[in-house]
């Protein structure tokens, strides 16, 4: 619908992250049960299914494909949960322990989801962005890690992303139109 009326928008297809298995409690569940879920092949809430809803999506627009960006906070999750200094910065054994309950984010996972649609929306480095206090209270030494993962995720999912650089735009080319010095 949005296509046919705006065909050069931009439309985010937002790779969320996925919930706590059935049968397991949230408050116990463990890093490397939020990697398998993550990593499952065959799962809804993975990351092979938002890469390939993605690359579908874009397979039956081929005109607009590029216009189809996918928002990796399912990946920026995985990335924190495999990285040990983040998790002690937090405070925290697992991504699971930003989770209010079996699917909803505590402050701090939404917080990491602003930032992360932030620095899609607006091809912007979220280093030193602010916690507002809607969000709680996010550990000082926390937000580092949280930032650049959030960068490198974006920058290696590029296919899907179409972000594969921040700060200034790299130089492609160069061209003089003089011709004598």
């Amino acid at each position: 619908l949005i296509k046919g009326k705006s065909p050069d928008c931009k439309l985010f297809i937002y790779a969320h992250w996925p919930r706590v298995p059935n049968g397991t409690d949230f408050t116990v569940a463990t890093k490397d049960q939020y990697n398998s879920v993550w990593l499952d092949p065959n799962g809804m809430e993975s990351r092979a299914y938002n890469e390939n809803l993605t690359t579908t999506i874009r397979t039956d627009y081929p005109t607009t494909k590029d216009n189809f960006i996918m928002v990796p906070l399912g990946e920026v999750l995985y990335a924190l949960n495999n990285n040990q200094a983040f998790l002690d910065a937090a405070g925290i054994t697992s991504i699971w322990k930003l989770y209010a309950d079996g699917i909803h984010l505590t402050g701090m996972g939404s917080y990491i989801d602003a930032c992360t649609m932030y620095a899609m929306a607006y091809h912007d480095d979220p280093a030193g962005l602010a916690v507002p206090g809607t969000f709680g209270v996010v550990p000082t030494a926390a937000l580092p890690y949280i930032h650049q993962a959030i960068k490198d995720v974006i920058i290696a999912k590029s296919t899907f992303t179409k972000i594969d650089y921040f700060g200034a735009a790299p130089v492609k080319a160069l061209s003089l139109n003089a011709t004598t010095i």
